[in-house]
Formats: C-alpha cells, sequence, structure tokens
C-alpha cells in the first residue's frame, strides 16, 4: 500500500459520516470521484457500525460505476468492521476507500496494533473466518506499516 488516504479515527456518538477527502479519480478523465470518508461509530451499536460500512460501500461504488464489485466489497468491508469491532483498541473505526490508477483501496482502521489472522476454522466452528474471505475476495490485503489499519484492493478495470 503507497501512503494512507485515511486520517486516525476520531470520537463519535452513533454512526456518523464525514467528508475527509474529495477529488477526481486519477486516470479515468474524472468521471468518477475518490472519496475518502470517515465513519465512527462507538458505545454499544456494533451491528449499527457495521451495517453502515456495508451501505457506505455499496453506495460508493455505485456512484463510481462499479457495481461489478458491489458483492465483494460489502462482504470484506462487513468483515473487516466486524473484526475492528471485536479486536480492536477501540470502538472508533475508520473506513476508507478510495480509486487509484483502477484500484479500488479499501482500508479499515481501528488504531489497535493487533494482527490480523487467516485460520483454519473447523466446519462446525461459528466465527473465525473473517480474514480467509477477505484473502479470497480481495487482489491483494495487508496491514499498515504501524500495524493500526488492514487494507485490500480490488481491480476497477
Amino acid at each position: 500500500m503507497v501512503g494512507s488516504p485515511c486520517s486516525a479515527p476520531s470520537a463519535a456518538h452513533g454512526p456518523t459520516v464525514q467528508t475527509v477527502e474529495t477529488r477526481p479519480a486519477p486516470g479515468n478523465g474524472g468521471s468518477r470521484e475518490a472519496l475518502t470518508v470517515r465513519l465512527a461509530t462507538s458505545g454499544d451499536d456494533s451491528g449499527v457500525g457495521v451495517q453502515a460500512f456495508r451501505r457506505f460501500g455499496v453506495s460508493r461504488l455505485r456512484s463510481w460505476g462499479l457495481h461489478a464489485l458491489v458483492d465483494d466489497v460489502e462482504l470484506v468491508l462487513s468483515e473487516l468492521a466486524t473484526n475492528t469491532l471485536k479486536y480492536g483498541a477501540g470502538r472508533d473505526i475508520t473506513c476508507c476507500l478510495s480509486i487509484r490508477s483502477n484500484v479500488l483501496l479499501v482500508e479499515v482502521t481501528d488504531g489497535s496494533r493487533a494482527q490480523p489472522l487467516v485460520r483454519e476454522v473447523s466446519l462446525d466452528e461459528e466465527g473465525g473466518r473473517g480474514m480467509f474471505i477477505v484473502q479470497q475476495l480481495a487482489d491483494d490485503w495487508g496491514v499498515s506499516g504501524d500495524g493500526t489499519s488492514v487494507w485490500c484492493t480490488f481491480g476497477t478495470g
């Protein structure tokens, strides 16, 4: 990942959407915009926060004309948001989506330095598949240098 468009999460009460950056996406004549949004959730509204992340992702992808990516990115956002709420350093999480050079970057930041794990789970386990799903659906994924963000990419072309 080259340089993060995300900024650090800030405290909020309930799901909120704050536009951090809007600029034309490179390489497409400005027909789409790269929009970075801070979506923070606090308290015991984790289900609402995950739902807000999914809605945000679907809305952005549709507005950018990336309909073929909607299902995969919606599922990845759900998994990443759930992981940050379950294992993160706090209840404030940030989600950024941006397009650069025909690559969609999805980044979720929670302030925790805990590393996500791709695990093998048995068929009867109810959880533990989140990062496996991310690994299978995204073109690439990783963790920021400071360990506070998980990112993944999808080709848009």
